[in-house]
């Protein structure tokens, strides 16, 4: 990790190398380049889930990767071109820098923000006005009966959109004979809440980054992957890390891999390569496996390349912890059986995870107090010397959207109590995520369990929440939020990109840049979700019905909702005049909080969840607190956040084979050979990444060929690169 004293504010460039000049980073060309490659992604992933395989691909998993190929292949093959034909010509690496930083700022809004809000505000009516199979849970209980008309398309709107205006579906039609004017009145309606948290994410991302980067040098290994391929000198054609034979032995090596894997799902006599195993099927056979959470996930095990290497460049303890700590926690639950003879479930396991990630949310501003409370001084116009003016300002915007936030919420109708609550809860959130990306590289987190409406219904009940309260909370999370797992958050994209810039620049420079950025690619997104939904994605491809965009959580959520309603009404059938009268009913402010001292009275909250969450709260602080203490302490808190999480259940042996070939390299060659087999597993995550961008890219052509993607079985060991 480079450990070099980083520049003040006095002294921007770090040194005397024009290479690091801030003034020199963010250009014209710089920025135009990170716009032409943000709307390329958009637009490839957008039109590959939408039109071509009409499912949750691209999006879900391989936008970051599609950045990483694309800045790869401009490095590679454009620059250097432009590089031979004259040095000033190609772009330096601090533009390249500010370009990545960019684009990659702006990878989880094709998922979304867009995705779900074009969803939400253009298929539902349609989709719940034809009944559709999917919506059954809707029918009974509609959360979206707490908006306004104006929140979303009228019902005839919402069929021409749904049935789209091409000849053929598929047709991309004219931008002109698409009716703009019928998404005028529910974007505005939107747009508050959209810019709003846009807004507090951006800020709380680069809040936080300074403490990290600069104090706790935290290792962001994804953003170091990704810097690598663009920190050059000035002399030379490529970057640095090209010119090392290992970096493309792992490249080639993961091109090699996947189109072997791909040729053995279709024929076979290939060779076969055991990348995976897999015996569940003798889990009825041993009591041990049968009854334990997730014992299942010891009899089988996916080789996931990008955490091998991410786990060979963490700190030992990190990947150590990873993997040691997950057999354990198995035998645990087991033993939990054998005491108590109730099987440890999914709800057990989230109320576990809420007292670790407050644990641990407690742990990252005990170790920053110092700086944030500087910061927070410094933002108020008290004297601090903690802090340079750059984060001043930004501490001032960060709490200008966190204030604009609640009120933002208050404004669609959450009272002041529950909006402070829900924000609350994100911080927490983002804070634990954003640590978890930065010191994990763990960008696909199961977010579902420790979701704010999640944490809320738990701690303060549903009954306390109330119907209305609900069914709002539910929309506000499948509009900003993942239900299970996203490439990026937007926090953690501001990190690790913050990142990518202070490493190469020295600073971040395309700061006052980046919030009309990031506004700019959100209509543009917005504008091509449009285009295509009127062109092909619409009724005949059913893709917004299969929760996969915009409805997902409403969806799940509508069941809970009518429990509520069902519990309200005293166990009696309830009409649809009488189910839409509940939603839109208001609860006063003491019947509310008078019926959370109820939960928090009775035997189950006192029973079941306070000692769950008391015992992933107190494991993650003990862990923390002898981390502290004992220098040589073996055990890292962080891991313990995802305890019991499928994400783990399948990422523990790769982080078990990554922290054993660190060990094994450190035994034999020392940290002498350790920094020579860095750049092997660099290639072995940029090969990855472009093995993502040539199935995407020829999964498309295909298509304009034929009319047809790729056989079913190239997704399913495509879906095994990152998380499965």
């Amino acid at each position: 990790m480079n450990n070099r004293q980083y520049p003040s504010e006095e002294d921007p460039t770090g040194n005397n190398s024009p290479s690091r000049s801030p003034r020199r980073a963010l250009t014209v060309r710089a920025v135009l380049l990170a716009l032409a490659v943000a709307c390329l992604v958009a637009v490839l992933t957008n039109y590959h889930d939408g039109n071509v395989v009409q499912w949750a691909e691209t999006s879900h998993n391989y936008v970051a990767p599609l950045v990483i190929a694309l800045t790869f292949l401009f490095v590679l093959l454009f620059n250097a071109f432009l590089h031979r034909l004259h040095s000033r010509l190609s772009l330096r690496s601090g533009e390249l820098a500010v370009a990545l930083t960019l684009v990659l700022l702006t990878s989880p809004l094709p998922r979304f923000f867009a995705h779900s809000l074009v969803g939400v505000v253009g298929h539902t009516p349609a989709l719940l006005a034809d009944q559709h199979t999917t919506m059954r849970r809707l029918r009974k209980a509609n959360p979206y009966k707490v908006l306004p008309d104006r929140a979303m398309l009228t019902l005839e709107e919402s069929k021409e959109y749904d049935g789209h205006l091409g000849k053929e579906p598929g047709d991309p039609v004219s931008p002109a004979i698409i009716p703009w004017s019928n998404w005028a009145g529910p974007m505005l309606f939107w747009a508050p809440l959209l810019i709003v948290f846009l807004t507090f994410s951006v800020s709380f991302g680069y809040v936080i980054y300074r403490q990290w980067a600069k104090r706790e040098l935290v290792p962001f290994p994804l953003a170091e992957f990704a810097s690598s391929l663009i920190q050059k000198r000035d002399d030379r054609t490529l970057p640095d890390v090209f010119y090392k034979p290992a970096f493309w032995a792992g490249l080639l090596m993961m091109v090699v891999i996947y189109v072997l894997l791909g040729l053995q799902a279709h024929f076979e006599k290939m060779v076969f390569l055991p990348i995976r195993f897999s015996y569940v099927e003798l889990d009825e056979k041993f009591t041990f496996i049968k009854f334990s959470a997730n014992g299942y996930s010891l009899l089988r095990a996916t080789l996931y390349f990008t955490i091998i290497a991410v786990a060979f460049i963490l700190p030992t303890e990190i990947s150590f912890t990873s993997w040691f700590t997950w057999p354990i926690m198995v035998t645990s639950t087991f033993v939990y059986y054998s005491q108590t003879g109730q099987r440890f479930n999914a709800n057990d396991t989230g109320q576990v995870m809420m007292g670790a990630w407050w644990a641990m949310a407690l742990l990252i501003l005990y170790a920053g107090r110092w700086y944030y409370w500087g910061l927070l001084k410094a933002a108020f116009g008290l004297r601090s010397d903690v802090v340079d003016r750059q984060s001043i300002w930004i501490a001032r915007v960060f709490l200008l959207s966190l204030v604009a936030l609640v009120a933002v919420l208050c404004f669609y109708g959450l009272p002041l109590d529950t909006a402070v609550l829900w924000v609350l809860v994100l911080s927490i959130l983002f804070l634990v995520v954003c640590r978890l990306v930065a010191e994990m590289g763990i960008p696909w987190t199961p977010v579902g369990a420790v979701g704010p409406l999640a944490q809320m219904a738990n701690i303060i009940g549903k009954t306390a929440i109330g119907a209305k309260l609900y069914s709002l909370l539910s929309i506000f999370n499948d509009i900003l939020l993942p239900q299970k797992m996203s490439l990026l958050l937007i926090a953690p994209a501001v990190t690790n990109a913050a990142h990518i810039e202070s490493k190469i620049t020295g600073r971040n420079p395309s700061l006052k840049i980046v919030g009309p950025f990031m506004l700019i690619m959100l209509l543009f997104c917005i504008g091509v979700l449009i285009w295509l939904g009127y062109s092909n994605q619409g009724k005949g491809d059913d893709l917004h019905s299969r929760n996969s965009f915009g409805i997902s959580g409403v969806n799940n959520a509508a069941n809970n909702l009518r429990g509520m309603i069902v519990q309200r009404a005293g166990g009696k059938t309830v009409s649809d005049e009488e189910m839409t009268r509940f939603i839109k009913e208001d609860i006063p402010f003491l019947q509310r909080w008078s019926s959370a001292w109820n939960k928090w009275l009775s035997p189950d909250f006192i029973n079941r969840f306070l000692p769950f969450f008391f015992f992933g709260f107190v494991l993650v602080l003990v862990t923390g607190y002898l981390r502290l203490k004992l220098p040589r302490f073996p055990l890292h808190p962080l891991p313990l956040v995802l305890i019991g999480t499928w994400l783990m259940s399948r990422y523990w042996w790769s982080f078990f084979i990554g922290w054993l070939l660190k060990r094994i390299i450190l035994k034999i060659g020392g940290g002498r050979l350790f920094e020579r087999s860095r750049p092997f597993f660099t290639g072995i995550v940029i090969g990855q990444a472009v093995v993502c961008l040539i199935w995407v890219i020829a999964n498309i052509i295909i298509y304009w060929c034929n009319g047809l993607s790729f056989d079913a079985t190239w997704h399913v060991f495509m879906r095994h690169i990152y998380s499965g």
